[in-house]
């Protein structure tokens, strides 16, 4: 190792300062002369360190790079700092010092210096004139760099226009492109960018082609050949679209126009808006001018009723006031009516007023974890049906037009009707597959059983009439053999006389003839006894009582009844008399309703 070294600085040469572009290398030349101890320089190559201090002596270390095999003639060597490390990442925003290690031995510190004409760097930090020319046109007052003047700032060109009385405020960046309105005065107007793009009073555009926000206040983020034509109005992006109302905003899309004051559409194709403060979210072709009309998106939707609302699909229409319409074609043209279609390729409408219609080809499941209801409709005081069902099945008894089934203990329908009218009414037959129960009067026009035949169950049925009283009687019978003095006594069940009252009684002697036949004593203690009969002979006898319980003695059933008044002139039976249904009582006719 070479000792007694003795390095002389020559000149620090800055090539590019930290501030400058990121892509020039932020490099030093540095050259210097290495001589003995005698002063006789040196030849030869050196392994040499650079290092950058913050301070002559000790210090921080801020920045180091080794040239291994630094070449030397006649003590002259040059050296560019920095190429061996990427470049010098330093801001040189304090005091530098430069130490040299050559072959282990460390030179003196070097303190970094400015050449002469970088003393316009000083100026350049106070801004105390950064125009060229004569005069002071800006002013640095304290953290805020300000024109002394109303001048604007454009790109150079002569298309960029600087319009107004006062060109104040401007700034135009753009190519081609023209701020403020001539012969206003044109304050705040921007164009960040882009080509051939306008910006009127206080309006901004961001960049893009061909854009306008001439009305005051507007502002177009970018995109082409978009136009914000009244105040506070905004476009951010897309190509052609245009707002023409007051305070009204288009997000983007292609081709949207937004002619609703406070409207918003925000985004989509071909989108139009009208009335006052309506909103599109998107989609295309669809249309909202109805007052605070909604479309959320989809295709050819329509919503021109004040307050109506469609949060997408397709050729959906909302025309009626707060109406709402979803799915594919549903129509909602009355006021408060909401319509849901599925699908199919065919409307679907509302048909009054305040409705919720869903038309769904495959029906409608409601699907619930309820301890009260699956559903509830309510109905109590609209007047009209609480539950309408329309069907064409034809699979059997097992479907109907109303299907249930309780997994519980509970009825699997239930029917109460408080105001004095019929629970249930149906119109043609009913078949009940199991026990039925009526807790109070059956009221009919005839009434049978119906069995498979006993002769010829698998090909023929069995019909027996009911026995019909206009008293609410109890037939009983039965026979007995009369004892060697000709008589005999007939118990009864030991309900009989609680029940029953007004006894009737039949006896008829079997094999042979019984003229002296009779009732020796009626009944009493749940018997009677027979008398006048020859010894071993059979009696069948027949003994009918009218009801007194507590039910009957409440409820007899009356033999004659006038027709109430909405009834008289109608039948309940048309048929019967050769008359058409129309007259029936009870007839019902078509209701309105469906698809």
């Amino acid at each position: 190792m070479r000792k007694a070294l003795i390095l002389i600085c020559i000149g620090l040469f800055v090539l590019c300062s930290a501030g400058l572009a990121a892509d020039i290398p932020k490099l030093i030349n540095y050259q210097g002369m290495l001589t003995s101890i005698s002063g006789e320089p040196l030849n030869g190559t050196f392994d040499t360190f650079f290092r950058i201090f913050n301070a002559q002596f000790g210090g921080d270390k801020r920045w180091e790079e080794n040239h291994a095999a630094l070449s030397v003639n006649q003590g002259l060597f040059n050296v560019i700092l920095g190429s061996q490390s990427g470049g010098i990442q330093l801001d040189f925003s304090e005091e530098y010092w430069l130490e040299v290690v050559v072959e282990g031995e460390v030179m003196p510190r070097v303190r970094f210096t400015s050449a002469g004409y970088a003393y316009r760097a000083m100026v350049a930090d106070s801004a105390a004139s950064a125009t060229p020319g004569s005069g002071s046109n800006w002013t640095l007052s304290g953290s805020v760099l300000q024109t002394n003047e109303h001048w604007g700032i454009a790109r150079g060109g002569a298309w960029n226009v600087l319009l107004g009385d006062s060109t104040r405020g401007h700034v135009n960046l753009g190519e081609a492109c023209t701020t403020g309105v001539s012969g206003q005065n044109a304050l705040g107007s921007v164009v960040g960018g882009g080509r051939w793009n306008k910006a009127g009073w206080n309006a901004i555009v961001g960049g893009g082609t061909l854009n306008r926000a001439t009305a005051y206040g507007s502002t177009i983020g970018g995109g082409e050949y978009n136009n914000a034509w009244d105040m506070h109005t905004t476009v951010g992006g897309g190509v052609g679209n245009t707002v023409t109302h007051h305070s009204a905003t288009i997000g983007g899309g292609e081709y949207n126009t937004c002619a609703s004051d406070h409207g918003v559409i925000g985004g989509g194709l071909l989108n139009s808006d009208s009335g006052w403060c309506v909103t599109i979210s998107g989609g295309a072709y669809n249309r909202a001018n109805g007052n605070y009309a909604a479309v959320g998106g989809g295709e050819l939707d329509t919503a021109d009723g004040a307050w109506a609302a469609i949060p997408g699909g397709r050729r959906n229409v909302a025309n009626g006031k707060y109406s709402f319409a979803a799915g594919r074609r549903a129509k909602a043209v009355h006021d408060g009516s909401f319509v849901w279609a599925d699908s199919m390729d065919s409307d679907f409408s509302s048909i009054q007023a305040n409705e919720f219609a869903v038309g769904a080809a495959m029906g409608l499941r409601v699907q619930a974890d309820n301890a009260s209801w699956g559903a509830n409709i309510n109905n109590e005081f609209g007047g009209g049906d609480g539950l309408r069902a329309y069907a064409n099945v034809s699979l059997g008894s097992n479907w109907g037009a109303i299907y249930a089934i309780n997994y519980g203990t509970s009825p699997s329908i239930y029917s109460a009707n408080t105001g004095g009218g019929l629970a249930a009414y149906f119109n043609d037959g009913v078949y009940v597959g199991d026990t039925l129960h009526v807790v109070g009067h059956i009221s009919k026009g005839g009434g049978s059983f119906k069995i498979d035949h006993p002769l010829d169950p698998e090909n023929k049925y069995l019909y027996h009439s009911f026995v019909e009283s206009p008293d609410m009687m109890n037939v009983y019978n039965g026979n007995v053999m009369l004892d060697a003095r000709g008589e005999a006594r007939v118990d009864l069940p030991e309900w009989f006389e609680a029940l029953n009252r007004d006894f009737r009684y039949q006896l008829t002697p079997i094999g042979q003839p019984g003229p002296n036949l009779y009732v020796a004593q009626e009944i009493s203690g749940n018997s009677f006894e027979i008398a006048g009969g020859e010894p071993g002979m059979k009696v069948s006898w027949q003994v009918t009582g009218i009801r007194q319980d507590p039910y009957a003695e409440r409820n007899r059933i009356p033999v004659e009844k006038e027709k109430r008044a909405q009834e008289r002139g109608k039948y309940l039976h048309p048929k019967a008399y050769d008359l058409p249904e129309t007259m029936g009582i009870n007839h019902v006719g078509e209701k309105e309703g469906g698809r």
